[in-house]
């Protein structure tokens, strides 16, 4: 699982804002035993402090202290790691570590993860705040991994890419070597607004995937802003994405392309709440530079882009939704829709431009006592040709990774999870099955899984139909049991597992048939969590 900087949002006094970072830092699912009452936005992650209910957090917190008369045992097992306070600052000083040793069926060599680094939250007055993470990494992944990432290399000649991280360079030995920094600066003029900037992904939707804006594609510079109105939240970001494939490079450099999102949530009752998106990434090549049209926060961008010029830009809309019967179940889904002919739509379901993609899904949560457990059943599916265009470089994606389901397009998908918690003990684990229709590698042709291919290379405008092309079967089962020593500062040592297997009709490239298990023991303080599930 993959943990995010928080979003500093400052309706609350600012010692809140630094429990929001400190919270939302250490846990992704648990923040549903502590929800508020009452209508709440929970869709952009990671979730705001003030969404939380402080009176039920504290006082989950105050039952993981042990009490020791030790003052160093003291000091590590309950303590900030630094900690700067006065009337007007706020500063907090936190350790990164992922040390983890295992071994891969797939890979003679012992597989490891080495990272250290620092992460830094500060605050000053009641208005300003900042956060900066530097990561260093080392790592040998398994040679399924290995394959995956080297597959994404650069023009330049870096020869990998880390999913969630960014560019790796590799020793004589096979290692991958790569930084990776986090950050922003966050600035509140009024209740009703915030102001953003900073380098990170982001994740959209109720989902453990999203099919509108996902977190595993490597950090990206943006702006955004955030406005709360009446029962709406409503945010709007640019950034700036790149493509870093060898045909796009000039003179060394990667080639950039600009993003913007809208988000609007509506909280309709306290039970419900509907989301609307729309993002558009464009081309700034041939003198068009960042284009001003897209700058309106409130403007439909498909419109815009039509005003452009012909294929302009490659728009997307999407409604998000989602439901709570009772306060410990959601469902929730996402519709996705990239491209349609409303006749070709309705009348013919195999046109090869009806490209949308869907998430249906539902979570639950049970507390007793100190006992969290959460369950999670989701299932995911995207149409051919979906997220690709015409013009590679303003597909929907990153530094060579899809913007939102990992697996690109033409895939069906199921998962399920389950985590318990009990004081610092706690354990987990996850099934996926997933199918794919990928490219066959005798063909010049692509099927609609590789969003990095042309669509105009269609294997046909007609007929075309989910799962086509060269099928690829996903199965993952992981498990992971641990303690954490410190709640603070997210340091907790862990074993797992992970059985791996794959299969496809002809093997090419990544998509070769594989059965093995990774064993992994670990330990880790304020990391974003590595996937395995490529």
């Amino acid at each position: 699982m993959k943990i995010k900087i928080s979003l500093l949002i400052f309706l609350l006094p600012l010692y809140s804002i630094f429990s929001q970072i400190n919270l939302l830092n250490h846990f992704k699912d648990e923040p549903e035993f502590f929800l508020r009452s009452g209508r709440i936005y929970t869709a952009i992650k990671p979730l705001e402090f003030e969404r939380i209910d402080t009176a039920k957090w504290h006082a989950y917190q105050n039952a993981l202290h042990i009490s020791t008369e030790n003052k160093i045992l003291n000091y590590l097992l309950n303590k900030d790691f630094i900690r700067i306070r006065g009337d007007r600052y706020d500063l907090r000083i936190l350790p990164v570590i992922y040390w983890e040793v295992g071994k891969s069926g797939d890979t003679e060599q012992t597989v490891f993860i080495n990272t250290r680094g620092i992460e830094i939250q500060g605050e000053l007055g009641r208005q300003f705040a900042f956060q900066t993470a530097v990561y260093e990494n080392q790592a040998r992944f398994p040679a399924y991994l290995d394959t995956l990432f080297s597959l994404k290399q650069t023009g330049n000649g870096f020869p990998a890419t880390v999913p969630g991280f960014g560019i790796a360079k590799i020793d004589k030995n096979g290692v991958l070597d790569f930084p990776s920094v986090r950050g922003h600066v966050a600035y509140r003029p009024s209740e009703f607004f915030l102001f953003k900037l900073g380098h990170d992904n982001f994740h959209i939707g109720e989902g453990e995937r999203s099919v509108f804006l996902g977190e595993d594609v490597p950090p990206y510079p943006y702006f955004q802003i955030v406005a709360n109105f009446w029962h709406v939240r409503y945010m709007v970001m640019w950034s700036m994405l790149q493509d870093i494939r060898p045909e796009v490079i000039r003179n060394g450099f990667y080639y950039k392309k600009y993003m913007a999102t809208h988000y609007l949530d509506w909280a309709v009752t306290e039970k419900i709440n509907i989301g609307l998106f729309e993002n558009v990434i464009w081309d700034p090549g041939d003198g068009r530079g960042f284009d001003l049209n897209f700058i309106n926060p409130v403007i439909f961008f498909k419109t815009v882009e039509f005003q452009s010029g012909a294929k302009g830009g490659n728009t997307v809309l999407g409604i998000n939704a989602s439901y709570r019967p009772v306060e410990q179940v959601l469902f929730y889904g996402q519709f996705l829709l990239d491209e349609m002919t409303v006749s070709k739509f309705f009348g013919e379901p195999g046109y090869w431009g009806n490209k949308f993609a869907t998430q249906l899904g539902v979570k639950g949560h049970y507390r007793y006592h100190n006992h969290l457990l959460f369950a999670r059943l989701e299932w995911n599916r995207v149409r051919p040709y979906t997220y690709s265009h015409h013009r590679i470089s303003i597909n929907y994606a990153h530094d060579n990774y899809p913007l939102a389901h990992p697996w690109g397009a033409n895939l069906n998908e199921i998962l399920f999870r389950l985590k318990w918690r009990y004081g610092r003990y706690f354990a987990g684990m996850g099934f996926t099955y997933g199918l794919q229709g990928v490219d066959f590698p005798s063909e010049t042709k692509t099927y609609g899984g590789d969003i990095y291919r042309d669509y105009e290379d269609r294997i046909s405008s007609d007929q075309v139909k989910i799962l086509q092309g060269n099928l690829f079967k996903r199965t993952y089962v992981n498990m992971e049991a641990g303690y954490k020593l410190n709640p603070k500062w997210n340091w907790e040592i862990y074993a797992g597992a992970d059985i791996i297997s794959h299969d496809i009709d002809q093997p090419v490239k990544y998509y070769q048939d594989r059965q093995f298990t990774w064993f992994r023991l670990g330990m880790r303080a304020n990391m974003p969590y590595f996937k395995r599930e490529w």
